[in-house]
């Protein structure tokens, strides 16, 4: 987080090459077309123009979704690693990163930010990752409750508490929540 001259703050979020700031409601970044200010722009304005990538999107699930991101799609991961999409989508469904899938087949993902940092995947994501799965079916959950505030008083959420470091913290918050809904 920095303080601006203008009194307000903006997160710099950095995936290798590619930095990301957000001040307020606006997502700004390198690789983004105009206009793009937030995930649903990014989904709407930059998507493919193939009909399997389309998304609609209500003004509700735009909200819902802009709270959990700023987002990437899985090319500009594969890009920033040097390695196939291939290796990516191999990397998500083995927990060693969280994406989402959208359009009507769910097969364009998009990668939350958070999970990165200094260009790396943020340590002991894969143990957060695996817990969850346990109670969290979709990748979708798994990003709402990373993306969720880590303490009832405060606006940090868990993906600021596993950046920061306290891994230990959020695995049991993880595995608490995830044994609660597999016993449901």
């Amino acid at each position: 987080m920095i303080d601006l001259e203008d009194g307000s703050a903006a997160v710099i979020i950095k995936l290798g090459a590619i930095e990301f700031s957000i001040k307020g409601d606006a997502l700004r970044g390198a690789g983004l077309k105009p206009g793009v200010t937030s995930f649903s722009d990014v989904v709407v304005r930059q998507r493919p123009s193939r009909p399997t990538n389309t998304v609609d999107l209500s003004t509700d699930d735009r909200d819902y979704y802009d709270a959990m991101g700023p987002w990437v799609r899985g090319s500009v991961v594969a890009d920033r690693f040097g390695k196939h999409l291939e290796t990516i989508n191999g990397w998500r469904k083995t927990n060693k990163l969280l994406g989402v899938g959208f359009g009507r087949d769910k097969v364009t993902y998009f990668y939350p930010v958070q999970q990165f940092r200094d260009g790396n995947i943020i340590p002991h994501l894969k143990d957060v990752l695996d817990a969850l799965a346990n109670g969290f079916v979709s990748e979708e959950a798994r990003a709402a409750w990373l993306a969720d505030r880590a303490y009832e008083e405060g606006e940090s959420t868990r993906w600021d508490v596993l950046r920061d470091g306290d891994a230990d913290l959020v695995l049991a918050w993880a595995q608490e929540d995830a044994a609660r809904l597999g016993a449901a």
